[in-house]
């Protein structure tokens, strides 16, 4: 099967779940999301299996708390409050993730199971004056999880990827917290 094209997660996500396709923001400098220019710094890479540096590992859980929450917020519409995501991650994700639900809402459709990732790389990114860019690389499975009407009956998607590579990004304040900004789906399957 061919990878979705979309050019932004959570329409990525959504779409492979319900076999939409989707169109957007490419980068997290679009959008409300003012970018300051960045400063370069040493990038460190860390692939599974080593020891995590705690920063890190805050970006891997940031991913992690985000899916979790898009998969609650899918597995309760209608009824979720949606906003919720914004607690795990920032513009253009939260955005279109809303968007995706309120296509989802207008639709009777819902989640059914939830997609699961495993990170396999952390890239240090820019430093910048909104915080730290991390870029987690890894595995997205979505095989026990697809996007049902209002019977529980999947949404046939002609074009789901089973499995698929994607990457991350999480912008750590200064605050130190962790929030994810962009997911970008590679074309490769893991």
């Amino acid at each position: 099967m061919r990878r979705l094209t979309g050019s932004f997660a959570i329409v990525v996500l959504g779409c492979a779940l319900a076999g939409c396709t989707a169109g957007g923001p490419t980068t997290p400098t679009t959008g409300p999301v003012a970018i300051s220019p960045s400063v370069a710094v040493p990038t460190s890479v860390v692939t599974l299996g080593s020891q995590w540096t705690p920063d890190e590992q805050g970006a891997i859980d940031a991913v992690q708390r985000y899916l979790e929450v898009w998969a609650q917020i899918g597995q309760g519409l209608p009824g979720s409050d949606v906003d919720r995501i914004r607690d795990v991650a920032s513009d253009p994700i939260a955005s279109h993730a809303i968007q995706v639900w309120e296509l989802w809402q207008q639709k009777s459709w819902h989640l059914v199971g939830s997609p699961a990732f495993t990170p396999d790389t952390v890239t240090a990114g820019a430093i910048d004056s909104q915080g730290n860019r991390y870029y987690v690389y890894g595995c997205t499975v979505i095989e026990d999880s697809y996007v049902a009407d209002v019977n529980n009956d999947p949404i046939p998607a002609d074009d789901r990827v089973e499995r698929g590579t994607d990457t991350f990004t999480v912008i750590q304040t200064s605050s130190d917290v962790f929030r994810v900004l962009d997911d970008k789906a590679g074309s490769e399957s893991c």
